[in-house]
């Protein structure tokens, strides 16, 4: 059952990452992630096959940045240093370095009704950085339509948590939750919209 799970997890990110173009690719993905069975579901490598999906398209992303009850917005390009500023949210929340192999709990579920596979890893050490990941993929094509990220970290004098969430060419979604000892909790969130 596991083994099908890192299958079915690597079919999956392949699919995420390809497209028609780029079937030969695709398979030399899966083979490498099924040989590779002891890495859970990358977010560095999905959005770098985002990148290199959307890199000449004419997308413009309208920005949303709500933070103190203000909400600002403008429109962006994406461009590699889009994808870089969404790195630097995404990148820390990545399980797929073989240490974290079994710090998480994996589960899937089924919804035949939408033709969609669902992918759960939820951490087993309520330490980590990353507390949670679901992954929207559709059954027929193993494309990732969603990605959904919870993190969470407490110090002595501040804690941090943050939810990202990525519907693949629908929306991005940022929300970061900050409370300190000496200061009022501060709610920041960041939406980007492909269709506005």
């Amino acid at each position: 059952m596991r083994i099908l799970l890192y299958v079915l997890m690597a079919a999956a990110v392949a699919g995420g990452l390809g497209s028609c173009k780029q079937g030969a690719k695709d398979n030399a993905s899966v083979q490498a992630a099924e040989e590779d069975e002891g890495k859970y579901f990358s977010i560095t490598e999905y959005l770098e096959g985002q990148a290199e999906l959307q890199k000449d398209q004419p997308y413009v992303l309208l920005k949303v940045v709500e933070k103190d009850g203000r909400s600002d917005s403008s429109y962006v390009e994406v461009n590699k240093d889009f994808f870089k500023e969404l790195g630097t949210y995404f990148a820390p929340t990545d399980i797929s370095d073989v240490i974290l192999k079994d710090k998480y709990q994996v589960e899937q579920s089924h919804d035949s009704g939408n033709e969609m596979l669902f992918l759960y890893y939820n951490a087993l050490d309520k330490d980590l950085l990353t507390q949670k990941v679901e992954l929207g993929i559709h059954d027929e094509t193993y494309k990732i339509l969603s990605v959904y990220i919870e993190t969470r970290k407490s110090g002595l004098f501040r804690s941090r948590a943050t939810k990202l969430n990525y519907n693949t060419e629908k929306s991005i979604v940022i929300q970061e939750y900050e409370k300190s000892l000496f200061s009022d909790p501060v709610t920041t969130v960041i939406k980007y919209y492909y269709n506005y």
